[in-house]
């Protein structure tokens, strides 16, 4: 539509439990850098596709943390979804 414009800022402030981290030291400041990291992502882009490329860099760089492992990866996508929910298709 023209000459409508939508903004919007997310902040967000997962825990290390609801990012499935290890229980291992610095985990929770590894949370609060993750939660940094997927906003700026979020908050610079309308495209899903986009953010979710970047946002599995995140991940990835935090696997130690385990992140990148199976639950912290359906944190991620329910994430994802809530952010960027899939467009319903009608027939």
């Amino acid at each position: 539509m023209q000459n409508v414009h939508i903004t919007r800022r997310v902040f967000i402030d997962m825990t290390p439990a609801q990012w499935a981290m290890y229980d291992i030291a610095g985990a929770a400041k590894a949370a609060r850098e993750i939660n940094r990291l997927i906003e700026n992502i979020v908050n610079s882009t309308n495209e899903r596709r986009v953010a979710i490329l970047r946002i599995d860099e995140v991940l990835r760089q935090y696997a130690n943390y385990g992140v990148d492992d199976t639950e912290g990866r359906v944190a991620a996508s329910a994430l994802i979804e809530h952010l960027f929910p899939t467009p319903l298709r009608v027939r």
